[in-house]
């Protein structure tokens, strides 16, 4: 299921939406004060017939994670090796797949996608995606054994 929270901003014009990545809220008896992040969403639909898949154009369909994986990584043109499957159905010619973002291995905060097939054509296509300009090394810095001295 993709969500997004939206809310009409009070310096938007009327009718048009504005969409929060940043949320504040308090948690518990003392008030812990924390502050979530999520990212823009996009979703799009392809009508009855859907789209091609541009994967499937330069070969045949494989199995559903891979087929996912790389249509993700060309549609949103990055690496597919930052696109992890999670989770999918299959139904007849109808397949469902949900993916999320990862960087090093280590998975980004809601940063998900999911997209939906009919006989190898794309139907919808749902992204939370992050493009990030920075992205730290994957191996620690300070040494965990002498942080606590």
């Amino acid at each position: 299921m993709l969500s997004a929270l939206l809310y009409q901003s009070p310096s938007s014009s009327p009718g048009t939406l504005a969409h929060g990545t940043h949320h504040r809220g308090s948690l518990g008896r003392r008030g812990l004060q924390i502050e979530t992040y999520n990212p823009p969403s996009s979703f799009e639909t392809f009508g009855v017939e859907g789209v091609a898949n541009p994967v499937l154009a330069k070969r045949a369909p494989k199995d559903l994670p891979t087929d996912a994986r790389e249509y993700v990584a060309s549609k949103l043109k990055i690496d597919s090796k930052s696109v992890e499957f999670q989770s999918g159905s299959t139904t007849g010619n109808q397949k469902h797949a949900y993916v999320r973002q990862k960087a090093n291995g280590i998975p980004f905060a809601n940063a998900v996608a999911n997209i939906a097939f009919k006989d190898n054509k794309v139907m919808t296509f749902g992204s939370s995606f992050v493009k990030p300009s920075k992205i730290a090394d994957a191996k620690p810095t300070i040494d965990f054994q002498t942080c606590g001295q």
